[in-house]
């Protein structure tokens, strides 16, 4: 502007204005007042314009909160923006910018015009000292009361309901600073527009700086301001995020911490902020017991409540078209309130949403056509069309039902009536229609509307009970709020009574509280066997007291079971016809004899095979829905999936494709051979013959074929007739054993009973028996299994796998093992050439050619791995072909040669070992001995070999190497087993220590003494054991003469001239060995040479270099 304040000029005016009569101006205004003149932003025309308007000319942007802004930031904007003010008749000034709201408030929302203020402060400033009077008047501070007179009056103004207004009342006063409150409402009430309109209200007084709601989570880190209104929303993504003690990883523990970190920030830096709280109820009542301050810091809440119908359709009617509001009279919206009656509830949108959804699906009809029926009136007795049976579970839902309509009458004429306990139990075994049922209630009682929601969560124990110590309450916790509003029915909950350690009786704890707290709006419904659910009532004496119902579902009758059958084939449209019915009703019987049948749910598995028998007969058009006695599956076929034809000869064939296990081949096929035999001469025999226990044990390292076997002895056993079905039912530890007290076995006879027929195959089964831990679970396992060995003997064969030596302590770890097992095999580790040509059988499998010299690459790769313990035999032919296509695939040569393995394709030993062991296993890897070090290995080994030739004057070598291998030996020298000698001499012992001894020696006379590895401990060992034996236990010590020290315990100085002897003794033997090999050196150092090009030299090659 061109003039400034600090060397003011006179200037004159051609208008007088007065400010008298102006109301006091409010403190926030006159600052942003004194601000412009400040920054010289303010100037005032000296003329009226053509209309008698005073124009003043500023640089502030007043539309959309940019004049505050500004002002706050000290900006001096360049573009300068003309206001005019009308005169009135006592020449008050009024603001005729063209932004004015509805509301016939100011654009920017103040309450009176800073402009307008800085340009009358502006006009005195210019003025002669004779008007400094009317300065200091208009300069007077606005008193408590005027500025609480003019906030009240702008509250009056917002025309909010009384509960929002009388919240907002306080903050009228100027002294008073801060909200924070809840508005709590269901979804579609109108929460935010308020909350928009709080916001309005406390910016036009001055208690904001904005009137922008933030509307913040608190997944996010907030830094609260004073002079903003913040609105807290998405409670239920905070507390599933707080709450989420399923998720271990580091992540999901730092979020949950920090969202603690935000609740306290929340609670300690609230005080004198703005803060609204918006959600549900039920979230709010969520986020309030997530930390005990809160409800004394948000103990302020609005609640808005559901729209009247009516309301519904007001908003409905104002946001239609032009084009379909013509066709809306009272007919219409009657038939609009009448659906609204029926279908609200039923739609995922509420109150004002649902009015704007509706208006939407309207405005895209060409007439006013509302959505499909959303709901669906169902009687108990249309319910009761498809429940076969149950008569007394009916009668108990017709009282109840009678009996909830009666309750809501008498409510309806103002009756009071008790809050009773709709909490209930449902006893009987699977299949009896229980959860069928509980759907049922879910939907009654939501129709009656005693349940906010027509849901029914259905959950077991493993869905309340967390793996860890702690998080059970909580884990529980999130299922029931989930089910809040509707039925939570909870499936064998004796479970939870027989639960380990405090988890279950955590779960009935908190399932118990939640039924109390939550009586109105959750309906909890526990089910499970009757004997077991007495147990569970007994658990915890608050369960009996809250369950206000109890129902009973017995087994189905034969009848009931073939009427269910008919039931489900009659919608399909199937006839069923004299022989169909007498074969369900025999299958129907059969089941029903067995344990746990499963009453509805086998009638499901009849209806399964039946529908497809049906579909494999050769049928005409008109017979396709005509069920007959071919239709109807075998008992056989019921109790399993297709066992295929037998072959009764075909026995010794089935093992032909196995590679290796030679052994076991012979044997089992002698097994099934007898078994064969046994069964034609049982037919012919006048006596019954012995008993024949089928149950096998099979011991093994891993991936030496006893899963693959174990399927071949369950095809053969089907084949011969000894078991009916050719099922084979594979499991391990986790299959049967369970986490909680009493629910092993359980868990154990139903794996036994899907076997039941077949073969139940348990690997790794010394699992169930660990050593540690005599009160392990898996002992109930094992007792289980072991009368169902006994029980079922004649339906179930059970074979046991494992490692050996684990396998031994398993059998012996219960006498009932040992004394139900028929057969044991060895199952030995696969040899080189076996792994081979399982490698080529898998090549052959997946179209796989094999290049030339592959296989020598391959065999080295096979040959270190077969010494190397636990290596994993057949499993590891497969983890080698998995390495050798991954470098196939990156093969550059890969597009002319796709599917032909080549030499480079073949990762080398160290790969593998890389791949398949960690660090920690110190295998030694061929590539990584240098030649030096290979020259040691074989001067030491040959060192053996050499004086074993010489003292025995012939050689049993079988070979010789310094090629490592996988069980960490550098070299070594194999023999051929000797002739047993039945007498040894001092000399023969002597004899075996110099040969122990030869390998150092070697080392000594080719290297040095000075560079004698560290490789000879094991030869030294063996050397200090064998001269043990000969003093002190074979009496060829000179210094205990004929006694032996096994008898007797030598004195302190015996035993010193005893080692005496024995240093001696060996000094003597490691000279002899010396002389030895200096006198045959030509000899060594030949056959040396040939060793270190070879790498491993046979037993005949020896000898003919040595005899050379």
């Amino acid at each position: 502007m061109e003039e400034n304040n600090e060397n003011k000029k006179v200037i004159d005016f051609e208008f007088d204005w007065i400010g008298k009569d102006y109301d006091k101006i409010l403190p926030n205004v006159m600052a942003m007042a004194k601000k412009l003149l400040e920054l010289n932003q303010i100037k005032v025309e000296k003329e009226l314009d053509e209309n008698g308007n005073i124009k003043i000319l500023h640089t502030g942007v007043c539309r959309k909160n940019g004049l505050v802004e500004s002002l706050s930031k000290g900006i001096v904007n360049e573009d300068i923006y003309s206001c005019v003010f009308r005169t009135g008749t006592k020449n008050s000034l009024n603001c005729i910018c063209k932004g004015r709201d509805e509301s016939k408030t100011n654009y920017c929302q103040m309450p009176s015009c800073p402009i307008l203020a800085a340009g009358y402060l502006y006009y005195l400033q210019h003025m002669n000292d004779s008007e400094k009077q009317e300065i200091a008047e208009f300069n007077e501070e606005a008193t408590e009361n005027d500025i609480y007179s003019r906030n009240y009056n702008e509250l009056k103004k917002m025309e909010f309901d009384k509960d929002i207004e009388d919240l907002l009342n306080p903050l009228a006063i100027p002294s008073i600073k801060g909200l924070r409150c809840a508005f709590i409402g269901e979804e579609g009430t109108d929460k935010e527009k308020v909350t928009n309109d709080v916001a309005n209200y406390l910016y036009r007084i001055g208690k904001i700086s904005t009137n922008k709601v933030r509307y913040i989570s608190l997944n996010t880190n907030v830094a609260f301001e004073d002079d903003i209104l913040y609105s807290i929303i998405g409670l239920q993504d905070y507390l599933d995020n707080l709450n989420n003690n399923d998720d271990f990883s580091g992540s999901a523990a730092l979020e949950r911490r920090n969202n603690k970190f935000k609740i306290q920030t929340l609670i300690h830096n609230s005080r004198g902020k703005y803060i609204i709280v918006n959600g549900t109820p039920l979230e709010f009542k969520k986020f309030l017991e997530s930390n005990s301050k809160l409800p004394y810091i948000f103990d302020t809440a609005v609640y808005f409540k559901d729209f009247e119908d009516e309301k519904i359709l007001n908003i409905f009617e104002r946001n239609l078209p032009e084009y379909h509001k013509k066709f809306i009279d009272d007919d219409k919206r009657k038939v609009f309130l009448d659906y609204l009656d029926r279908n609200r509830k039923y739609f995922p949108f509420k109150n004002r949403d649902l009015s704007m959804f509706l208006a939407g699906y309207v405005s895209r009809k060409s007439e006013l056509i509302l959505p499909k029926e959303r709901y669906k009136e169902s009687t108990l007795d249309d319910m009761f069309k498809d429940l076969i049976g149950m008569n007394n579970v009916k009668q108990q839902l017709v009282e109840l039902n009678n009996f909830l309509k009666l309750q809501k009458k008498l409510e309806e004429q103002g009756k009071t009536i008790p809050n009773f306990n709709l909490h209930m139990m449902f006893l009987g075994n699977p299949g009896t229609g229980k959860t069928t049922v509980a759907r049922m209630v879910a939907k009654t009682l939501f129709d009656l509307g005693y349940i906010q929601e027509n849901k029914c969560i259905e959950v077991e124990s493993k869905d309340l009970i967390a793996p860890f110590s702690g998080q059970t309450p909580l884990k529980t916790g999130r299922v029931i709020n989930s089910a809040l509003g509707g039925v939570l029915f909870v499936d064998e909950a004796y479970s939870l009574a027989q639960s380990q350690g405090a988890t279950g009786a955590e779960v009935i704890s908190t399932l118990i509280k939640a039924m109390e707290d939550n009586k109105g709006s959750l309906v909890v419904i526990f089910a499970g066997y009757s004997k077991e659910m007495q147990e569970f009532i007994r658990a915890n004496s608050g369960i009996q007291s809250r369950i206000g119902y109890t129902f009973e579902f017995a087994d189905y009758t034969e009848d009931e079971l073939y009427d269910i059958f008919k039931l489900k084939s009659d919608k399909i449209g199937f006839t069923i016809d004299a022989g169909a019915e007498k074969r369900l009703r025999e299958i129907i019987n059969f089941g029903r004899n067995r344990k746990n049948f499963g009453n509805g749910r086998y009638v499901d598995n009849i209806l399964q095979k039946t529908l497809t028998k049906q579909a494999s007969l050769d049928l005409k058009d008109k017979d396709v829905l005509k069920l007959t006695e071919k239709s109807i599956p075998t008992i056989e076929e019921i109790m399993t999936q297709s066992s295929g034809e037998k072959n009764p000869n075909k026995i010794s064939e089935l093992f032909d494709e196995i590679v290796g296990m030679e052994n076991v081949k012979k044997e089992i096929i002698a097994l099934g051979k007898y078994a064969q035999f046994r069964n034609k001469l049982s037919k012919n025999a006048e006596n019954s013959l012995p008993e024949m226990r089928l149950h096998m044990l099979f011991n093994g390292d891993a991936g030496t074929g006893k899963t693959t076997m174990a399927r071949k002895v369950t095809e053969m056993l089907y084949n011969i007739g000894c078991i009916r079905i050719n099922k084979l039912v594979e499991v391990e530890r986790k299959d049967l054993v369970a986490e909680y007290i009493g629910e092993t076995a359980p868990k154990t006879e139903k794996i036994i009973e899907s076997a039941l027929g077949g073969v139940l195959f348990i690997d790794e089964a010394y699992s169930l028996t660990p050593k540690d831990n005599p009160k392990d679970f898996g002992h109930e396992a094992i007792s289980t299994l072991i009368k169902a060995m006994e029980d079922h003997k004649d339906e179930l064969v059970v074979i046991f796998a494992g490692y050996t030596k684990e396998m031994k302590d398993f059998v012996n770890s219960n006498s009932g093992i040992a004394s139900r097992i028929g057969y044991t095999f060895d199952f030995e580790n696969y040899k080189d050439e076996e792994l081979y040509k399982i490698f080529e059988i898998k090549c052959k499998k997946y179209s796989l050619k094999i290049n030339k010299n592959v296989k020598e690459k391959i065999m080295e790769v096979l040959k270190y791995f077969c010494s190397v313990e636990n290596f994993g035999n057949g499993r590891f032919v497969d983890k080698l072909l998995q390495e050798i296509l991954v470098k196939h695939s990156m093969n550059e040569k890969i597009e002319e040669n796709l599917n032909k393995i080549m030499v480079e394709d073949i990762p080398t030993i160290k790969d593998m070992v890389e791949k398949t062991f960690s660090n920690d296993d110190n295998l030694v890897i061929p590539a990584d001995i240098d030649n030096e070090t290979r020259r040691k290995i074989a001067i030491h080994e040959l060192g053996h070999a050499i004086i074993h030739y010489i003292y025995k004057g012939e050689t049993n070598l079988k070979t010789i190497t310094v090629i490592p291998e996988g069980t960490g030996a550098l070299g070594y020298v194999l023999h051929t087993m000797p002739k047993t000698k039945v007498i040894y001499t001092k000399r023969d012992y002597l004899d075996e220590i110099e040969e122990l001894l030869a390998g150092r020696a070697a080392e000594d006379m080719f290297l040095g003494k000075d560079n004698v590895s560290s490789g000879c401990w094991n030869d030294l060992e063996k050397v200090a054991n064998k001269i043990d034996y000969m003093f002190n236990a074979y009496g060829m010590s000179e210094t205990l003469g004929l006694v032996s020290a096994k008898n007797i315990k030598p004195s302190l100085e015996m035993q010193q001239k005893l080692d005496i002897e024995k240093k001696k003794t060996l000094d003597s033997c490691y000279e002899n060995v010396k002389k030895v090999l200096q006198t045959n050196k030509t000899m060594f150092e030949k056959v040396l040479d040939t060793l270190m090009k070879k790498g491993t030299i046979t037993g005949e090659e020896f000898a003919e270099l040595v005899k050379k």
